[in-house]
């Protein structure tokens, strides 16, 4: 679960040339406002994000619930960015899914496009529930050291200027969750 978030907050910090995002549908669940790097230059091992999120409705009297991700990640590939297949991504999936056993569910190729997954109850090791409560929140997530292991073992896809694309829905909600669109300088 860690690592689908952090490949997610990697791409969506905008404060430097390095790190730019933007949120992709009108009116979603969790708004990303601000996310920061704690040092300056691309994301590395060492980064430590500062994100903020505005959470339109509090979920809490849901909980647990499934959140389902469909995410598209692209890597710049000499002059134009090219879509990580996602069968690759099934690999990372699996990886992910071994190491953080019960918080990841591989769904395979969604509707979109894109690689799906079922993520119970995404921030509930973070912040005590599934999403953020309903106002303003900020969440500091260091890289290192939960990502390490998954990171340096799938180095050269993430290296470099990676493009996330990710919509996230949930049964609780009639709108999506969040849809975010991030680029990235990451240096691992």
């Amino acid at each position: 679960m860690k690592f689908l978030i952090a490949l997610a907050l990697i791409a969506v910090v905008a404060a430097k040339s390095e790190l730019k995002f933007k949120n992709t549908c009108a009116d979603p669940m969790v708004r990303v406002e601000n996310i920061d790097d704690e040092k300056s230059g691309a994301v590395t091992m060492e980064s430590v994000l500062l994100i903020d999120v505005n959470t339109r409705e509090d979920t809490w009297g849901k909980d647990p619930f499934d959140e389902f991700t469909e995410m598209k990640i692209y890597k710049w590939l000499f002059v134009k960015y090219v879509k990580v297949p996602n069968a690759l991504l099934g690999l990372v999936c699996k990886k992910v899914a071994s190491d953080f056993k019960g918080k990841v569910i591989c769904m395979g190729s969604g509707p979109n496009g894109g690689y799906k997954v079922n993520i119970p109850c995404t921030f509930k090791d973070i912040l005590g529930h599934c999403l953020p409560g309903a106002g303003k929140t900020h969440v500091r997530f260091p890289i290192k050291p939960p990502m390490q292991p998954i990171l340096n073992m799938f180095n050269s896809i993430f290296a470099g200027w990676v493009k996330v694309s990710m919509v996230s829905t949930s049964p609780v909600s009639d709108t999506e969750l969040a849809c975010v669109e991030a680029e990235a300088k990451i240096d691992l």
